[in-house]
């Protein structure tokens, strides 16, 4: 997700959420062009 408001709007759209609960968090780690890199990489950053 690019930003907290994408993973809020994503979140109230999962049917699952009427029953239980989401939990948004931030990640530690993006998958960019077929690799888990770090946020603040020189890769992540292209």
């Amino acid at each position: 997700m690019p930003d907290l408001d994408a993973a809020i709007g994503w979140a109230r759209q999962c049917s699952a959420a009427l029953y239980g609960v989401v939990e948004i968090r931030p990640s530690a780690v993006i998958f960019r062009d077929g690799q888990w890199q770090t946020p603040g990489s020189e890769t992540a950053q292209a």
